[in-house]
């Protein structure tokens, strides 16, 4: 194998030996040798070497996430909201507790991906509006309170 500069079984044309003839063929095979050598360094072992960027400061408590699995697109993957995050020794967060629809768990952050959701200043109003609770006096005798499930579809009666 190249990379470990083995012993040359080759054996000349013992019709045409000279000693310039064999220097040329010596020194074709190292530079051939060398060559390979670095082009295994430099195109091959430089792409196993990958180290990402760090996203430490992104993920936040309350922020809505993908969970993340090796065999499923991003899309296809379960929410979940970051309740708590577990920092490790050198104060990198390594892993966090997640709720989602069905139980709370504990997740690497490693395999979280940010859901990113544009929510300006005057939706946040608007949602915070109508989330606040009527006065029941007021309320009117016509309306039906429908049951939600977990994922926002409305339940049957």
């Amino acid at each position: 194998m190249f990379i470990h500069g083995g012993n040359n079984s080759e054996t000349p044309n013992l019709d045409s030996v000279d000693r310039s003839s064999l220097t040329k063929r010596v020194n074709y095979l190292q530079r051939l040798r060398e060559n390979l050598r670095q082009r295994f360094r430099n195109e091959y072992l430089a792409l196993l070497v990958h180290r990402g960027i760090r996203r430490n400061d992104v993920l936040n408590v309350g922020d809505l996430v993908f969970i993340g699995h090796d065999n499923a697109k991003r899309i296809d993957c379960p929410l979940g909201i970051i309740v708590e995050i577990f920092l490790g020794k050198n104060g990198v967060p390594r892993v966090t507790r997640l709720r989602t629809y069905k139980e709370e768990r504990i997740h690497p952050f490693q395999r979280l991906f940010q859901r990113h959701l544009e929510v300006s200043a005057k939706t946040d109003a608007v949602v915070s509006k109508a989330a606040r609770p009527t006065d029941s006096s007021s309320e009117n005798t016509d309306t039906v309170r429908m049951r939600h499930h977990a994922f926002g579809s409305v339940c049957q009666n």
